[in-house]
């Protein structure tokens, strides 16, 4: 990526002012006749105000689900903010997805909630456990006794921390619908059109839960039909928790002091870790841009969609936000959309070299902690490993050795061999030699053997939803992906009918999912002979032998003592 970007510097420093210029209208022309909307601004108006009153009819009735104990009321809700593009004026193309941020009373108010900042792992066990908390969040505990009450054991810990399991819990519950059929009036009339439910089932995407609307004009003649998405995220407001004393964490509240928690995952039980969000903050910053760097913004966020939902992903919006909001502190241009395009671009592919997701993109602007200088990013010592090169080169021989004996035993798990490996690939930042600060996290692509020979498969692409059910169930799903057919009987025996998805031969998921579910790796470990590996700097170990999978991904852990001084985990 990074070859690219200067060969495309190099290219644009060979234009001359006329091609510039003709490039910059070029690209004013396209904004404004493709990425602006092209409804009326009654219309406009007529969308945002519908969205916005519909969604306060469903809010207010969240207070209404604990209908055996009126005393309750869990999920009453004090305030609802319009976030993200809708109201920082930058959607591109169509008002078609509106962002939600909606305040739980009762945790909100003074008093109500004690906040303990985590920012190592002393202060958090799972600190490091999984890569989204390996950042500062906070714990919430819980300060009025009537509280304590309210939400009980199955929401707070013995010691009155609160879990995240309290909002996993809504997305489980049908608390949404539940306000939804509570509604008298489901419709929404306005001079321009009429707002209705596209359907009535919810689903939950992160912290956030999705409801799908549709807008009808009276004109079909001026505009379409319009599908809105809506997302809605329960937040705790703590704004009146960060004052002076705060400024240490938080770069970005001297001004606002705006801030919220949300929780950091809805997949795991009795977690207390809920991370901080500065999104009304990120309106206003948004909002107080220059016109030019709001129309940066709309064409960035148009050619990462153009180039799809693999790109998109890898480029969601927030990161071009966080980029575009630090490419202009130190940016007067006015017209030049070119040079600006490029410096983002050339950010944000170093960000996300060096981070392990697009999420730490928001923790770099706002917490001091994680600020990264762009124009000397090479080159600050302590993003560099500091370590000797025959240490580095010792703790990659160490690591790869120690894979290989374990990935060379998971033939012999069961009697089938389906597990056995052909070949592992290391990838990620330590191929890259883009790693910063230390050698502790090593990525590697295991090649199955009898899966990935010539003969054994049929690929079958899926570009939409006739060729595959689950193609728009989920979000994973909704982008280009394959179907894997067996063709050799052979191997239809070994997998057999517990990891076909029918009669057809289709190869099932659940054939990886059994492995991590099962102790394939675990059992492997066991069968090594020697699990320590010793070399001239230093010793390889376990630091334990428990394996833990994120998403398709098997992790285990690992440290490394040297012979010098202190020990360091590694994350493979």
């Amino acid at each position: 990526m990074s070859q690219h970007i200067n060969e495309l510097e190099q290219m644009i420093k060979t234009l001359n002012y006329d091609e510039v210029d003709k490039i910059n209208k070029h690209l004013l022309d396209f904004h404004d006749k493709q990425l602006v909307f092209s409804r009326s601004a009654e219309e406009i108006d007529d969308i945002k105000l519908s969205v916005e009153d519909m969604i306060g009819r469903i809010i207010s009735k969240f207070s209404d689900y604990d209908d055996y104990d009126d005393s309750r009321r869990v999920f009453e809700v004090s305030q609802k903010y319009l976030v993200g593009s809708m109201a920082e004026e930058t959607r591109i193309i169509e008002p078609s997805e509106f962002d939600f941020l909606v305040v739980l009373k009762k945790l909100s108010v003074p008093g109500a909630l004690d906040i303990i900042f985590i920012d190592n792992e002393k202060d958090c066990k799972k600190y490091h456990i999984r890569g989204e908390h390996a950042f500062k969040h906070a714990h919430l505990q819980v300060k009025d006794p009537n509280l304590v009450k309210t939400f009980n054991s199955f929401f707070i810990s013995y010691d009155r921390f609160i879990y995240t399991d309290f909002l996993k819990y809504i997305y489980k519950a049908d608390l949404v619908q539940s306000a939804i059929r509570k509604i008298v009036y489901k419709t929404i009339e306005r001079n321009t059109g009429t707002l209705s439910f596209f359907t009535d089932e919810t689903r939950h995407n992160g912290p956030a839960l999705t409801l799908q609307m549709e807008w009808t004009p009276k004109s079909s003649l001026t505009s379409q039909k319009l599908r809105i998405s809506i997302d809605i995220v329960l937040a705790i407001d703590i704004s009146h928790h960060v004052d002076r004393k705060y400024f240490q964490y938080f770069d970005q509240l001297k001004d606002d002091y705006s801030c919220f928690v949300l929780p950091t995952t809805v997949g795991y039980h009795d977690e207390p870790c809920f991370k901080f969000t500065f999104t009304l903050t990120e309106v206003k910053r948004m909002k107080s841009l220059s016109m030019h760097h709001r129309k940066c913004y709309r064409l960035m966020k148009y050619i990462v969609l153009r180039d799809g939902e693999e790109v998109s992903r890898d480029f969601p919006s927030y990161l071009i936000k966080t980029v575009l909001l630090r490419h202009s502190l130190n940016c007067s241009e006015m017209t030049n959309f070119l040079v600006c395009i490029l410096d983002i671009i050339t950010k944000m592919t170093i960000m996300c070299s060096h981070c392990n997701s697009a999420h730490m993109a928001e923790r770099m602007f706002f917490l001091k902690d994680n600020f990264v200088t762009y124009q000397n990013y090479g080159e600050k010592q302590e993003l560099v490993f500091s370590r000797s090169e025959a240490e580095i080169d010792d703790i990659k021989l160490a690591v790869d050795d120690m894979v290989e004996r374990i990935i060379s035993k998971f033939g012999e798990y069961g009697d089938r061999r389906m597990y056995e490996v052909s070949r592992k690939y290391l990838v990620g930042s330590m191929a890259e030699e883009t790693r910063i600060k230390e050698p502790s996290e090593f990525d590697f692509l295991v090649v199955f053997k009898n899966l990935s020979v010539p003969g054994a498969l049929e690929i079958v692409f899926i570009d939409n939803e006739k060729d595959c059910q689950n193609y728009y169930r989920w979000d994973v799903h909704t982008f280009k992906h394959a179907h894997l057919r067996i063709k050799d009987p052979n191997l239809r025996e070994t997998f057999g009918k517990d990891y076909t998805v029918n009669d057809d031969g289709v190869l099932d998921k659940v054939f990886l999912k059994y492995m991590y579910e099962m102790d394939v790796v675990n059992t492997a470990i066991r069968k090594i002979a020697d699990n320590a590996i010793d070399k001239d700097t230093g010793k390889l170990s376990f630091s334990d032998y428990q394996t833990r999978h994120n998403g398709p991904a098997l992790t285990l852990k690992m440290e490394w003592t040297p012979k010098a001084h202190l020990k360091q985990r590694i994350c493979i």
